[in-house]
C-alpha cells in the first residue's frame, strides 16, 4: 500500500516480490515506456487486465499491443454488453461501492417518496427526468453537497437509476447501499449475482414502464421499503468493494 518509485518497481520485480501484474490504465494509456519497463523486468509473470472505462467494446487486442504482445492471461470488463462475445478467460467487473462508505445504521422512516440527483449530459437522462417532470408536476433536478446527497438517499423511498455516459453507474449501487428501492433502467452490461426484478430491486425499459412502475411504488409504501431492505442485504452480500475483491482474486484462483 505504499508509493513506490518505478525504479524500486523494477528492482522488486527481478528480485521475484510479486506473483502477479495487474494493468487497468485504459484512461490514459501514455505511459508505455514505463509499463514496458516493469513487464520485461517479470517476464515470466501472468498478467491481467481490467477495462474499467465507459466502453462496451472488446479491448484486449489493444491492451495487448499496448503491453508489447504480452499474453493476457485473464481479461476484466466494467462494460461487458450482454449482447457481445469477448472471448475465453474474459469475465465481467462492474462498479462496487467502498465498504467506508455504507452507512452502518438507516432511518427508521424514510421522510421522502423519490430520489434523483445528477447530470443529465449523457444516456437517457434528459428523456426520462423531463417525461416525469411533467407527469409529477415537480423537478427533480437538484445539486446537492455530499453529505446532502447521502442523506437525501438515506431518507428516500425510491431512487432512480438512468443510463449516463456507461450503462454501469455507480448511482445504482449507491442507492442499494443506503437502503433505496433501486428502480433502474434495465442493465445491458452483464452484472454477477445482479439484483432480482420485485425482489431487491425493479427495471423499466421504456418511460410507460417506468411511469406505472413509479407510479404503483409510490402508492404502496411498505413495498418499496421492502424492496429497498432486500436490495440492501443483497447489495452487502455479493457489490460491495470487498466483495468485488473477493470475486475478482477468486477468478484469478480459478484461472491461474
Amino acid at each position: 500500500g505504499e508509493l513506490r518509485t518505478v525504479d524500486e518497481l523494477v528492482s522488486e520485480l527481478r528480485e521475484g516480490r510479486f506473483d502477479l501484474i495487474v494493468f487497468a490504465d485504459f484512461v490514459q494509456m501514455n505511459k508505455r515506456d514505463t509499463v514496458l519497463r516493469m513487464l520485461d523486468a517479470a517476464p515470466d509473470l501472468p498478467v491481467v487486465v481490467y477495462d474499467p472505462w465507459d466502453d462496451g467494446s472488446a479491448t484486449q487486442d489493444s491492451a495487448r499491443a499496448y503491453l508489447g504482445g504480452r499474453e493476457i492471461a485473464v481479461y476484466f470488463k466494467r462494460e461487458m454488453l450482454a449482447c457481445l462475445e469477448y472471448g475465453p478467460n474474459a469475465y465481467p467487473l462492474p462498479f462496487g461501492y467502498p465498504d467506508c462508505h455504507v452507512p452502518r445504521t438507516l432511518p427508521t422512516q424514510r421522510a421522502t417518496d423519490l430520489f434523483w440527483a445528477g447530470k443529465r449530459l449523457f444516456g437517457t437522462r434528459s428523456l426520462y427526468l423531463d417525461h416525469l417532470n411533467a407527469v409529477l408536476g415537480r423537478t427533480l433536478d437538484q445539486k446537492l453537497t455530499q453529505d446532502e446527497y447521502r442523506r437525501a438517499i438515506s431518507g428516500a423511498r425510491v431512487g432512480l437509476s438512468f443510463f449516463g455516459f456507461g450503462f454501469d453507474t455507480v448511482r445504482y449501487w449507491e442507492l442499494a447501499a443506503h437502503g433505496c428501492m433501486i428502480l433502474a433502467e434495465r442493465p445491458l452490461v452483464r452484472i454477477p449475482f445482479n439484483f432480482i426484478e420485485g425482489e431487491s430491486a425493479v427495471f423499466f425499459d421504456d418511460l410507460p414502464e417506468l411511469e406505472r412502475k413509479l407510479a404503483h411504488y409510490l402508492a404502496h409504501n411498505d413495498e418499496a421499503e421492502e424492496i429497498g431492505k432486500a436490495g440492501r442485504a443483497h447489495f452487502l452480500r455479493y457489490h460491495i468493494s470487498s466483495a468485488r475483491a473477493r470475486q475478482f482474486l477468486g477468478r484469478i484462483e480459478h484461472v491461474l
